[in-house]
């Protein structure tokens, strides 16, 4: 189970990697493959995310918008969207439910929900592991399964196994797993092989979220 003395720096690797200084409290367009639109700290999407389009359709009927504006927004953003669907007054109205006090009560809601799930994908890469992880690489493994998804090679990798990547072998973690390790097998998978120069700011949300880690134990004399 997660140490909950890790979440304040899992949130905050999590926060910085997908929205930097943004506000969760309005939606986003990544405007890329299936995305349709994103808000919270772990960007829930609402055309992948059947949870997240529930809530927004909550959120929109509980800060009183006319049931047809719902219906609109739901139908535009309940789908990829390539650009962003939504008029100039849609969007302000969206963002100004998502903004009230009873909007980001149901977005951290859903947010914590997520951190749930991104923990329990901890877990299973903490079980699996040969040997101990780095609490920086564990931020790494908590961002990258919030952007992909269910660790999949990476199981098999921290168990020891050389894997083979779009952009090449790479050979076992060592012992504790660094963040380094981390480096050289995400360097290699498909998503940083398409897009190399989103990886500085991966690396560098992962110093940011380090910096909310519990201190070590003492020695003990």
């Amino acid at each position: 189970m997660t140490d909950p003395a890790m979440l304040p720096a899992i949130k905050g690797a999590i926060k910085e990697n997908e929205i930097g200084s943004g506000d969760p409290y309005s939606l986003s367009f990544a405007k890329k493959g299936n995305s349709g639109a994103s808000f919270g700290i772990f960007q829930n999407d609402t055309a992948a995310n059947s949870q997240a389009l529930d809530a927004l359709q909550s959120i929109l009927q509980a800060a009183g918008l006319p049931d047809a504006q719902v219906q609109r927004i739901i139908g535009l953003v309940g789908q990829p969207c390539p650009d962003d669907p939504l008029s100039t007054d849609d969007e302000a109205a969206a963002d100004a439910a998502l903004g009230s006090d009873a909007g980001k009560q149901a977005v951290d809601a859903l947010d914590g929900t997520r951190l749930t799930v991104i923990c329990g994908y901890l877990d299973q890469a903490v079980g699996a592991s040969a040997n101990p992880i780095e609490g920086k690489a564990q931020l790494g493994i908590c961002m990258w399964c919030n952007m992909t998804g269910p660790p999949t090679t990476l199981l098999t990798w921290l168990g020891g196994a050389t894997v083979n990547e779009p952009g090449g072998s790479v050979d076992p973690p060592g012992n504790p797993v660094s963040f380094d390790d981390l480096t050289r097998l995400l360097q290699n998978a498909t998503y940083f092989v398409n897009n190399p120069g989103n990886w500085q700011h991966f690396a560098d949300s992962a110093v940011d979220g380090a910096n909310l880690l519990p201190p070590p134990p003492t020695p003990v004399a």
